[in-house]
C-alpha cells in the first residue's frame, strides 16, 4: 500500500507503529521521518520518534523531538515525556519548568502535569515537596480520583497510612467498582497492618470485578 502511496500520512503512520509494536525500531523511525516529510501528522511523528529515542536512551534526539510538539492533540503526552526525559537525565528542574511552562499554555491538563510532577520529585527523593504539589492540586480538585491514588501511593512511601487509607476510601465511595484502589487498600492493609479480613474482603472484591488482572 505504502508502495502505491507513498504520501498517505495515515499509512505511513500505521506501518510506522506496526514497526515498533513488533521491535523493528529503525524501520519505525524510518516512516516517521518520511511522515514528516509529508507536513502532516507532526504531532504525532514528533511525539513517537521521542518515545522510541527515549526508550533507547537516546535522550537528546528524544528531548529534539518531544520540543517539536507545541500544541495539537499530542501537546500534554509530549511535554510530560520530555519532562520525564530531563528528570532520567538528573535535569529535575528542566523537567518541573517543562510541566510550569505547560500547564500556562494548556490549563486543561494541568492534573496530568502535577501528577507527572509529583512523580519526578519522587523518582528524585524528593517525597515531602511531591507531597506538596499533590495537596495543593487536591485543594482545587478535592474528589479527582487520579490525585487522591498520587497521594495515597506516596502517602504509602511517607508511612502515612491513615492518608493512604482515607484517600483509597474517598476513591471507593466515589466509585465502588474501583479494582485499582480496593486491591490498593486490600495489599496494603494486609501487608502493613493485622486488619487480614478486612483486607482479604477488599481484595476479593477487586478480583471480582477484574477477573482476569493477575
Amino acid at each position: 500500500l505504502i508502495k502505491r502511496n507513498p504520501d498517505d500520512s495515515d499509512l505511513l503512520l500505521s506501518l510506522a507503529l506496526l514497526s515498533w509494536e513488533n521491535e523493528l525500531e529503525k524501520q519505525a523511525i524510518e516512516y516517521l521521518h518520511q511522515l514528516l516529510e509529508t507536513g502532516k501528522k507532526t504531532g504525532d511523528a514528533h511525539t513517537y520518534l521521542g518515545q522510541i529515542y527515549a526508550s533507547e536512551k537516546k535522550h537528546k534526539n528524544a528531548i529534539k523531538h518531544f520540543n517539536q510538539v507545541q500544541n495539537g492533540p499530542n501537546y500534554t503526552t509530549a511535554q510530560i515525556q520530555l519532562a520525564l526525559v530531563y528528570s532520567e537525565i538528573n535535569q529535575v528542574e528542566n523537567g518541573i519548568d517543562t510541566l510550569h511552562q505547560a500547564i500556562k499554555k494548556h490549563v486543561s491538563s494541568k492534573t496530568q502535569f502535577l501528577i507527572a510532577e509529583s512523580e519526578i520529585l519522587i523518582n528524585a527523593e524528593r517525597l515531602d515537596e511531591a507531597y506538596i504539589v499533590l495537596n495543593r492540586a487536591l485543594q482545587e480538585e478535592p474528589s479527582d480520583s487520579d490525585l487522591l491514588y498520587s497521594r495515597a501511593m506516596l502517602a504509602e512511601k511517607l508511612n502515612n497510612l491513615d492518608q493512604l487509607e482515607s484517600d483509597l476510601r474517598l476513591i471507593i465511595k466515589e466509585n465502588p467498582s474501583s479494582a485499582l484502589a480496593l486491591n490498593a487498600l486490600g495489599y496494603t492493609l494486609a501487608d502493613r497492618s493485622d486488619r487480614l479480613e478486612e483486607a482479604l474482603e477488599l481484595i476479593t472484591q477487586a478480583a471480582k470485578i477484574e477477573p482476569n488482572d493477575p
